[in-house]
Order: structure tokens, then sequence, then C-alpha cells
């Protein structure tokens, strides 16, 4: 039996990544597919709500992810499943929440399929300080969904695109509609395409040849640390992101 794929889930709340989700499964995995969703036990919405948002899949079942005392996460995999999804919680901080699953995948019997980020372009539009939240999100992404587009200028999505193109981020970009994923399949395609390489092996890096390198640059990969993991000697993360709870207000998680 091949070993089961993780797709984790990031996003704020309110973005629709449950919908995301449904919509992944539905048109993306075959008949076959025995899927296991794992939401934050710390999200609002009751479990029997998140089921019946996800029955329409089928062959999904539901239970809850939390992290212990120490920030270990915690969670029970079903036996016989073959894709798990784990719903970040839209209102804390997707770092640690990064560092966690990457702490607990060893142990878990999964292999990282892929990591997506649902971005609520509303928001993003009306409060443009989750700007560094959301890119924190994007930097661990193999894919980004554009969500909640309604009344955003089109101006504001090609710039948006425009500026990962300009960073030469490799994650594809999606965007939801009423009737689906056109290439839900492709979106799942186990494939790293995020910019971190914190959960890659160090052997399965790419090899830079060092003739191609700038003038005073030097090729120091092995044992660098994700910029958005490292933490500073008084203990605080290097890059701190602004509480994402400041921009949502009483949001319902769809």
């Amino acid at each position: 039996m091949e070993t089961p794929l993780l797709y984790i889930v990031l996003g704020a709340a309110g973005s629709g990544r449950r919908r995301v989700i449904a919509d992944l499964i539905r048109d993306g995995l075959g008949d076959t597919s025995r899927v296991h969703v794992l939401v934050a036990g710390s999200e609002a919405e009751a479990p029997g709500e998140v089921s019946e948002r996800l029955a329409a899949a089928g062959r999904v079942s539901v239970g809850a992810w939390t992290l212990d005392e120490a920030g270990r996460l915690v969670a029970e995999i079903p036996e016989g499943v073959t894709e798990v999804f784990i719903l970040a919680d839209g209102r804390a901080d997707p770092v640690d929440q990064i560092e966690a699953v990457h702490g607990w995948l060893p142990s878990s019997g999964l292999q990282l399929g892929r990591v997506l980020t649902v971005l609520n372009c509303r928001l993003a539009v009306d409060q443009p300080g989750v700007a560094r939240w959301h890119d924190a999100c994007i930097h661990f992404s193999d894919v980004v969904i554009l969500a909640n587009r309604e009344g955003v200028p089109n101006k504001w999505i090609s710039d948006f695109q425009g500026r990962l193109r300009k960073a030469h981020f490799p994650c594809l970009v999606e965007m939801t509609r009423k009737a689906g994923f056109a290439n839900a399949a492709a979106l799942l395609e186990p494939q790293a395409r995020r910019i971190s390489l914190f959960f890659d092996d160090p052997e399965e890096w790419p090899e830079i040849d060092e003739e191609e390198l700038l003038p005073g640059e030097t090729l120091d990969l092995v044992g660098k640390e994700d910029p958005y993991i490292e933490r500073t000697p008084a203990g605080r993360r290097a890059i701190e992101l602004p509480d994402i709870r400041r921009f949502l207000g009483p949001l319902p998680e769809v």
C-alpha cells in the first residue's frame, strides 16, 4: 500500500477553505480515495457542520488536530486512508503550525503532498496589513488559490500575480470558480513548487553551480534555517507576523 499523502491548507478564517477542500476532493481524487480531514480543534465551527460541508465530496471522514502544551501536533489518522488534509487554524500564526506539522510528519505515517494557501482577496484589499501574514503562507506553499474575488479590481489580481512572478515564486496560482477547478488533480500533484526548503531533504536540493554565483555570494544552504522558522537569541521569530485576528472580526468560517 502506498504511503498516504498529506495536504496542508493555510489561509485566514473566512477564506472558503472547506469549500476548496471539498472541490479538490470531488474533482481531483479518484473514486477509490479515502480522505480524512483534520480540522483545528480551536476552529469555532461544530464538527457536524464541518462534516456537512464536506459530505458532498464523498468518501470523507473528519477529525480534529490540536497542539499540546509543548506545541506538538496531536492527531489520529484512521487506518486505510489514502489522503489527509490538515485545515490550519485560520486565526493563528501559520508558521507555528507549519513547524508543528514538520515535527509531527515523520511519525505520522504520511508523506507530504502539497501545501496550499487559500487567499481571501477581499480581505487582502480591505486590510493591507494582512499582506505579511499572507506572504508567510505563500512562502511555504506549492499552490495559491485566489478566493473571494467579488468586487476585487482585476488590476489588483494581475498586480498580485505579477508580484509573485517578479519574485520568482514557483508556486501555482489558481482561482476558485462556482463550477470547481478545471484541473484539480494538477493542484494535488505531489510535486514541490514552494520556495521554502523547510520540508525538503537537503540531499534532494537542486545543485547550484558555484560559477553562477554573483560576486560576493557564497553557497551556504546546508544547515541554513528557513527565514520564517528562524528565531532570535531571545526566542522570538526573526520575522514576526501580525496577529491575523486584528483584521478578521467575527467572520464566519466557510
